[in-house]
């Protein structure tokens, strides 16, 4: 038995009444297991936190037997509504939900209900293909030089397309290194604002300057984006 949980904050919270193996990451998790792993899936109340569906559905048809077995289970309006009514008391939020708007987990986020539109049988026709040991080291070595950690898609692509388009942005690589750092930057001050240490004028001219040159990025980013469809 293998879970697996992005989140470590979940993780400290985990059940441990059974054996299993956990593992921390998400669905590109199960690019390293091999095609027909799994006899039961178990994916509960996770689609409507994710903005592509339809990939995580092809992930884990990949990875399922012939004969297996894949449990989806989602957040739906009506348990929702219920929930606010009878359980929590806030009509404000039970009209909302009748209205169409959606709802908000504390934990996780806004849940996106969404209605079942045959997402598991977009990717259910599975086509078979064996290799020689020494072609799925090429299979992976050219996976690796093209970037892409999902088999599947690599292929499917490959086969359909001919080809694989990695577009390269070292402007927003450097985005989100500099992301990172500012919000490193703001935990940390935020913690000298609790505290009896000072903050300086020096620490605020950091974070005005990582945000200048990430905004003059982004402007750039942007422009390489708008020249692609002049």
């Amino acid at each position: 038995m293998i879970a697996i949980e992005p989140s470590q904050e979940m993780l400290t919270n985990v059940w441990k009444d059974y054996q299993y193996t956990q593992i921390m990451g998400d669905v590109k998790t199960l690019s390293a297991f091999a095609v027909k792993t799994f006899d039961i899936i178990i994916c509960h109340n996770v689609l409507e936190y994710v903005d592509d569906k339809a990939e995580v559905i092809k992930v884990l048809t990949r990875v399922i037997k012939q004969d297996g077995i894949l449990s989806i289970v989602k957040h739906n309006r009506p348990g929702r509504v219920m929930q606010m009514a009878v359980l929590l008391d806030d009509f404000e939020k039970v009209n909302a939900i009748l209205d169409g708007e959606n709802s908000t987990a504390s934990k996780f986020g806004t849940i996106r209900y969404y209605e079942d539109k045959n997402k598991v049988k977009e990717y259910s026709k599975g086509i078979y293909v064996k290799f020689k040991p020494e072609e799925v080291e090429i299979l992976h070595d050219r996976m690796q030089e093209a970037g892409v950690q999902n088999m599947s898609a690599y292929i499917r692509k490959m086969a359909i397309n001919g080809y694989v388009i990695i577009p390269e942005w070292p402007d927003l690589n450097r985005v989100i290194s500099l992301q990172a750092r500012i919000s490193n930057n703001l935990n940390q001050y935020a913690k000298k604002a609790n505290e009896p240490e000072k903050l300086y004028e020096e620490d605020i001219a950091e974070i005005k300057m990582m945000n200048n040159e990430q905004t003059e990025l982004l402007k750039k980013a942007l422009e390489a984006v708008i020249h692609l469809y002049e």
